[in-house]
C-alpha cells in the first residue's frame, strides 16, 4: 500500500508551476503558472488518459486541473495566507 502524506492548512497552498520548454503551455507563452488555495495535490494521478499526471485541486474554489508530469519542470507549494478571488 502506498503511503500518503497529508498536510492540512485552512487556506490551502499557492502552487507555482514551472513548465518544461517542450510543454504545450511553454510553447503557447506560459512559462509559469500559479494556482491559489490548492487543498490537494495528487502525483501520478490516474485518469482516462494514458499519461502520468499531477492533479491540483481546490475544495475552496471547487475546481482543479491535471497536468502531464512530463510538462512540469518543477512545482512549489507554499502555505496560502489569504483566500484568493480565483483558483
Amino acid at each position: 500500500m502506498k503511503k500518503k502524506n497529508k498536510i492540512i492548512t485552512p487556506k490551502g497552498f499557492n502552487v507555482k508551476i514551472k513548465y518544461t520548454k517542450n510543454s504545450a503551455y511553454y510553447r503557447a507563452g506560459t512559462k509559469t503558472d500559479t494556482h491559489h488555495n490548492v487543498t490537494e495535490i495528487h502525483y501520478n494521478f490516474k485518469s482516462a488518459l494514458p499519461l502520468k499526471q499531477v492533479a491540483f485541486e481546490s475544495d475552496i474554489h471547487g475546481t482543479g486541473c491535471t497536468i502531464p508530469i512530463d510538462e512540469i519542470e518543477e512545482f512549489e507549494a507554499k502555505v496560502a495566507t489569504k483566500i484568493a478571488k480565483s483558483f
